[in-house]
């Protein structure tokens, strides 16, 4: 690419992104809350040590209540009832009974933000290196129930590239993306989750008809039991090389410190290893299936149709707090590096391996 065309859309690229990311942050920034976090209950409670303390209402009505039985006469407890009681049954009226997640959705329109930022280095390491960065920020409306809402999500991404060297892409590409999804419950077991997200994917040089791509999904979620829960849907990607994925798979939360997701495109193993009455740590192990299309201007004008992919395993570690700040370390193995084109006669690439960094934060 000649320095000439870099300069020409040099600021035009930048400012465009600047512009968008400035937009959803001042949006954010006006619809969301104090960044104060709230606390809930603590995640264990203490044995009950006599009946009165684990069933306080049956001790309190029970007949003749002030007067103690006599030496022979033993005191009748509850059924089942055998101190001390492993898992003390919770009363209605107790802050525990419907004990919130530690990252439950908020009560107003506003309900997160979200950036982070992916580092796959080139130069030495690979043939092939990307920096991305990506905001968006989620709203909610109670549209057509509170317990079924229309959550929208307007976001932006950059993605500035090193190398690689022999083939004709440009230094960046842009995505901007509004992602309009609906969910929710269908009885006592099963569960609904869609979206779909039309985006306009480019290096904002080629700027027809084949930036424009729509992409979403479709799952239907089976409640097997308390710990299992079954998963069934598709992924749209409209990418050049790979236009729609099945999308199913188990999830399994043996206990509140474990969960495995064997789901495609992205399974994960997490286990928590901390938590206190306003803050969780979890550590875990994932795969990822990364990438996308987007339109490109090559040199001498022509256009085209870049598509990249990957995969990528990682190891990664999460702090999630109630309402508060939630930050993520992830770093990776990233494989099977493709680069095509659709539309030239440019010859497609196959990138070297390497690493990846990411950092996230969200509120």
């Amino acid at each position: 690419m000649d320095a000439v065309r870099f300069l020409r859309r040099f600021p035009i690229a930048h400012a465009t992104f600047a512009l968008f990311a400035c937009l959803i942050l001042a949006t954010s920034a006006f619809a969301a809350d104090s960044l104060e976090p709230r606390r809930l209950p603590p995640l264990t409670i203490e044995r009950p040590n006599t009946a009165a303390e684990a069933y306080p209402w049956w001790s309190a009505h029970q007949p003749d209540n002030d007067q103690a039985p006599s030496a022979g006469q033993p005191q009748i407890l509850p059924a089942g009832y055998d101190i001390p009681l492993a898992t003390p049954l919770i009363e209605q009226d107790s802050p525990l009974y419907n004990k919130p997640a530690i990252d439950a959705a908020r009560d107003g329109f506003f309900q997160k933000i979200n950036f982070d930022t992916t580092y796959l280095p080139g130069g030495n390491v690979s043939d092939f290196g990307m920096m991305d960065f990506a905001l968006s920020s989620t709203y909610a409306l109670p549209f057509p129930a509170r317990d079924r809402p229309l959550v929208i999500t307007p976001g932006v991404e950059a993605h500035y590239l090193d190398g690689p060297a022999g083939a004709d892409v440009p230094p960046h590409l842009y995505d901007f993306w509004l992602k309009i999804r609906t969910l929710g419950k269908l009885g006592d077991r099963w569960g609904y989750d869609m979206a779909v997200s039309p985006g306009w994917h480019s290096d904002l040089d080629y700027n027809s008809g084949n930036a424009l791509r729509v992409t979403g999904y479709g799952f239907a979620a089976y409640t097997w039991s308390d710990t299992v829960q079954i998963l069934l849907g598709v992924m749209y990607l409209d990418r050049s090389n790979v236009r729609l994925i099945p999308a199913a798979g188990v999830i399994w939360t043996p206990d509140e410190d474990t969960r495995v997701e064997l789901t495609a495109p992205r399974p994960r193993l997490a286990r928590r290893i901390s938590t206190s009455d306003c803050a969780e740590q979890w550590v875990y192990l994932a795969g990822e299936y990364g990438g996308g299309t987007w339109a490109i201007e090559q040199a001498g004008g022509v256009q085209d149709l870049m598509t990249y992919s990957d995969y990528r395993l990682l190891l990664g570690w999460e702090r999630k707090t109630a309402g508060g700040i939630n930050t993520l370390v992830e770093a990776g193995y990233v494989f099977g590096r493709q680069i095509s084109f659709t539309q030239s006669n440019a010859a497609d690439f196959s990138p070297t391996d390497t690493m990846l960094i990411r950092f996230g934060a969200k509120y």
